[in-house]
């Protein structure tokens, strides 16, 4: 990504995580990515500020870690309530305690809250995240459950539209003149990363060795996946792994 922004490129990351930018950023300097490899970050958390925004004044219940949450939450004018039945509508970043908790947990609250009708907005439509070797629940897992109790969801990341164009956006205001057909999207999620790219008619670079490393043997495999599940996709390139 380094070279490519000093061949003039612009590097745009997007990520579901249910926090800031700024959070994001300081997150990827404590893992190492230099702030060479890329220019802006636009994450799902400043997506849910939006969704939240746009439902002034009303409380909302917490679903996830407080304390993790904490650089979202600190933003959000809405006041928080602090049962689900004072709510508003639900913000949901995740599970509480997310190495050691499944959907199964929440099932008799998730069932509570659809009986409430209230609103879930999903901070993070990540289903699973790969850490270390283990895939663990996201926000987005719980939110899948959610709807089929007859819960209404509303997402704020990946795949859905909001998020790409507001990363295009800040792609273009970087590059003025960049086109959509010159924008490539690279992830590793298929319901997340390569659903988002093909419906946005972005083309896609896809990284096999990711979240469904287990599942492909090989380029081949994961590309013939790819297009039998995304009729006419642009797939750019499968790679085993980001270089």
């Amino acid at each position: 990504m380094i070279a490519h922004r000093k061949a003039g490129g612009v590097v745009v990351l997007i990520s579901n995580a249910p926090r800031p930018a700024a959070s994001v950023m300081a997150q990827l300097d404590h893992l190492g990515l230099s702030r060479e490899a890329y220019d802006r970050v636009v994450t799902s958390g400043d997506i849910n500020l939006e969704l939240a925004a746009a439902r002034a004044g009303e409380s909302y219940f917490l679903v996830g870690p407080e304390v993790k949450d904490a650089h979202l939450l600190e933003q959000l004018a809405n006041p928080r309530a602090r049962r689900a039945e004072d709510a508003g509508f639900i913000l949901c970043t995740g599970p509480e305690r997310d190495e050691v908790e499944t959907v199964a947990d929440y099932e008799e609250r998730l069932q509570a809250w659809a009986a409430l009708r209230l609103v879930m907005i999903c901070a993070n439509p990540d289903r699973v995240v790969l850490r270390g070797q283990r895939l663990i629940p996201c926000a987005g897992a719980l939110a899948d459950r959610y709807a089929a109790l007859g819960g209404q969801v509303v997402m704020a990341g990946k795949p859905y539209a909001p998020i790409y164009a507001a990363a295009v956006a800040q792609a273009m205001q970087l590059k003025p003149g960049l086109s959509r057909g010159q924008i490539v999207a690279i992830g590793d999620g298929m319901v997340t990363d390569a659903e988002g790219a093909h419906a946005q008619g972005l083309a896609l670079a896809f990284i096999r060795g990711g979240i469904h490393g287990a599942d492909f043997a090989d380029d081949a495999a994961a590309e013939a996946v790819l297009k039998a599940r995304f009729a006419g996709i642009h797939l750019a390139s499968v790679l085993a792994q980001l270089a």
